[in-house]
């Protein structure tokens, strides 16, 4: 099957309610969605290039992983993630923790290693 990519080039000048909407909402239809943060020559931008990264990179984070994903999960899977990850980290399926797992790198991306399942419901 064909992978389906998306792509949402903006300015993001700064991250709003509407592009978080976008972004949600785009990550349901396509399989990968690239948000390529952008500069427009016209524009005089209040936040430098790398704010604008971090403040989407922190947007995208909140986005979820489909089911499908998440309980195909295994201990020693690693998952991408491009911001930073705090120890203890717990995955939850349809807010219900599923999996934990400890923060750590992927070559030079860092990624969370799933390193036990939790019994359904139970909080670790």
């Amino acid at each position: 099957m064909t992978e389906r990519i998306g792509l949402y080039p903006g300015t993001f000048d700064p991250v709003t309610l509407g592009h978080a909407d976008i972004i949600r909402r785009g990550a349901k239809l396509v399989d990968r969605l690239i948000v390529g943060v952008t500069t427009n020559p016209a524009k005089d931008p209040m936040f430098a290039p790398d704010e604008r990264i971090e403040m989407v990179r922190a947007e995208v984070a909140s986005v979820m992983i489909p089911i499908e994903s998440v309980l195909a999960l295994k201990e020693g899977d690693l998952l991408r993630l491009n911001s930073p990850a705090a120890a203890g980290i717990t995955l939850y399926a349809d807010q219900v923790p599923v999996h934990t797992g400890r923060p750590g790198r992927s070559g030079s991306r860092r990624a969370v290693q799933v390193t036990g399942n939790l019994a359904k419901g139970k909080r670790p």
